[in-house]
């Protein structure tokens, strides 16, 4: 599994289930495979909105090699 997602979390329509929609489709297309994409959105949606966005962020980063991506 690669370290991280490539992806801009800023400028999403902040809504959960597209920030998950997000985060699969590029987790597929970067070539995780289903059960590694599965483990982080059981994780994400374990809890509340915020534990949420912070395990996204955990498993994401700018694809622009930015340190910051929000």
């Amino acid at each position: 599994m690669p370290d991280k997602v490539k992806l801009q979390l800023e400028g999403l329509n902040g809504n959960a289930f597209n920030l998950l929609a997000h985060f699969r489709q590029a987790a597929r297309r970067q070539g995780w495979s289903s059960d590694e994409i599965q483990a982080v959105i059981d994780d994400a949606t374990k809890a509340d909105y915020y534990h949420l966005l912070a395990t996204l962020l955990d498993n994401t980063e700018s694809p622009n090699g930015d340190s910051e991506h929000v």
